[in-house]
C-alpha cells in the first residue's frame, strides 16, 4: 500500500513542483577562492545579495555576519560544515513578507545568534550554537534539529534559548527536535561564574516545543580560601510575563546543583512558570525532513515519521508563513499559501516512510530554487489530523 501511494505522490508532486517553487535566478557561492566560488568572505556575499538570494556556503571558517534586513537563505553545501567564528551574528530588521533561513551552519562564538525585529518567518535547520540563540521582537522563528553547547557558561551569561518581546505582541517560536542546553557554571573565575544557565527563558513569548529537550546547566562552587560560594543550577525552562509554553513530547531537565560547600543545593528545577500558561499536549511528535541542497539530476528525499497505520501526507509550498496555531493539529501550520497536499500512504509498523524524486532541469537562467514542506498525518479511526515538523529544500543548477 505504501509503495503504491508513493508512486501516486511522486506523480502528483513532480509536475507541480515547478510551479510551487520560488525560482531564484541568483545563487552566490562562498568558500575558499577557486573555480565556481564567488566570495571567500560571507559578510561580503551578504552585502552583494538581494531578497530571495540563496547563499551556498562550502566548508571553511567565516566571520560573524549580519543579514542587514535581507530576506535571504544561507545554506551549507551538501556534506559541508561551515564554521562561523567569533563575534555576534545577527538576523535583524527583516520586513514582513518572504522568509529568511539558515541551514547547516556551526556557530562557534560564545555570543548568541541575535534574531531581532524580524517581521517575516525566520527558519533555522540543522545548526549548532555554542553561545545559544536570542530572539527579540520577532513575529515568528522556527528551529528544527538544532543544538547548543553545554560545557561551561558562555562569557555573556546567556541561556541557550532566550525569547522576549514587549507587550502586547508576543514573540512566537517553534522548536522541533532541538536540544537547548544551558552552560554549566565554573569555579575558577569568581563567585558570579558559579551559576548554571537555563535551557530556555521566555518573557512575553509563545514557545512551542515538539520533541527535543531544554536543559539547565550544572552549578559549581567557588572558594576564596576563607569563604565558599555555591552557585544555583540552571532551570530547564523558565517562563514568565504572560508567556505561553506548549510542549509535545519534549523533556525538561534541570541542572545539577553543587553541594561542594556543604550548603543545601540551589536551583535546578525542570520547569518554572510565573504568570504564564503551560500546556502539555497529549500525544507524540510527528516529523518531516527534506534533504538539501540537491542539484539537477540528484535525488530529493523527503522522510516522514508518524504512528503506524496513519495516513501520511506532504504539504508543500513556495515559502514559509509565520505559523498558524491550532490545538487540533497540535502543531503550527508553517507552509504558506497557496499550498498543495499529496498523499504518501499508510505508514508501516516502523512509522517511517520516504518520498524520493530526481530533480529535473530548473530552466534556462535559473541557478537555484527552493520550496518548503511539512508533514500531515491522518488517524483513520478518529479522522483527526496532526501536523509534524517542516523542512526547506534548495534545488541547484548542476553547474554549481
Amino acid at each position: 500500500m505504501l509503495a503504491r501511494h508513493s508512486r501516486i505522490a511522486l506523480a502528483l508532486l513532480s509536475p507541480a513542483l515547478a510551479t510551487a517553487l520560488a525560482a531564484q535566478s541568483n545563487v552566490i557561492v562562498v568558500g575558499p577562492l577557486g573555480p565556481g566560488v564567488d566570495y571567500a568572505n560571507l559578510f561580503l556575499a551578504i552585502q552583494a545579495s538581494t531578497p530571495g538570494t540563496i547563499i551556498l556556503v562550502k566548508s571553511g571558517g567565516y566571520g560573524a555576519f549580519d543579514t542587514g534586513g535581507r530576506a535571504i537563505h544561507i545554506v551549507a553545501d551538501s556534506g559541508a560544515t561551515p564554521h562561523i567564528g567569533q563575534g555576534e551574528s545577527k538576523i535583524s530588521f527583516v520586513p514582513a513578507g518572504p522568509s529568511c533561513s539558515l541551514r547547516g551552519l556551526r556557530f562557534d562564538a560564545t555570543f548568541p545568534l541575535d534574531m531581532a525585529n524580524v517581521l517575516a518567518c525566520a527558519w533555522v535547520e540543522d545548526c549548532h550554537f555554542a553561545g545559544g540563540v536570542q530572539v527579540d521582537q520577532c513575529v515568528s522563528a522556527g528551529f528544527a534539529r538544532c543544538t547548543t553547547s553545554s560545557t561551561t557558561a558562555p562569557l555573556n551569561d546567556h541561556p541557550a534559548l532566550h525569547l522576549s518581546a514587549l507587550p502586547p505582541n508576543p514573540c512566537r517560536v517553534w522548536s522541533f527536535d532541538s536540544e537547548w542546553s544551558g552552560g554549566s557554571g565554573f569555579g575558577t573565575g569568581s563567585a558570579a561564574d558559579t551559576n548554571g544557565l537555563s535551557g530556555s527563558v521566555s518573557i512575553n513569548a509563545s514557545l512551542y516545543l515538539s520533541g527535543g529537550s531544554t536543559r539547565g546547566g550544572d552549578s559549581a562552587a567557588w572558594s576564596s580560601g576563607t569563604s565558599c560560594v555555591q552557585g544555583a543550577a540552571g532551570q530547564g525552562a523558565y517562563v514568565s510575563s504572560g508567556s505561553v509554553l506548549r510542549h509535545l513530547g519534549a523533556s525538561f531537565v534541570g541542572g545539577t546543583p553543587s553541594t561542594a560547600c556543604g550548603s543545601p543545593p540551589i536551583g535546578g528545577e525542570p520547569l518554572v512558570s510565573f504568570g504564564s500558561t503551560v500546556d502539555a499536549l497529549v500525544g507524540t511528535p510527528r516529523s518531516l525532513v527534506a534533504s538539501s541542497p540537491v542539484r539537477e539530476g540528484q535525488i530529493v528525499r523527503i522522510s516522514v515519521h508518524g504512528a503506524p497505520g496513519e495516513l501520511a501526507f506532504v504539504a508543500y509550498a513556495a515559502d514559509f508563513q509565520p505559523g498558524l496555531w491550532s490545538d487540533e493539529w497540535r502543531a503550527p501550520l508553517l507552509v504558506g499559501a497557496p499550498l498543495r497536499v499529496v498523499p504518501l500512504g499508510i505508514l508501516p509498523a516502523s512509522g517511517a516512510a520516504q518520498l524520493a524524486f530526481t530533480v529535473g532541469e530548473l530552466g534556462a537562467g535559473v541557478e537555484g530554487a527552493r520550496a518548503v514542506a511539512q508533514g500531515a498525518f491522518l488517524d483513520p479511526q478518529t479522522l483527526a489530523i496532526q501536523l509534524g515538523s517542516a523542512s526547506e529544500f534548495v534545488l541547484l543548477d548542476a553547474s554549481l
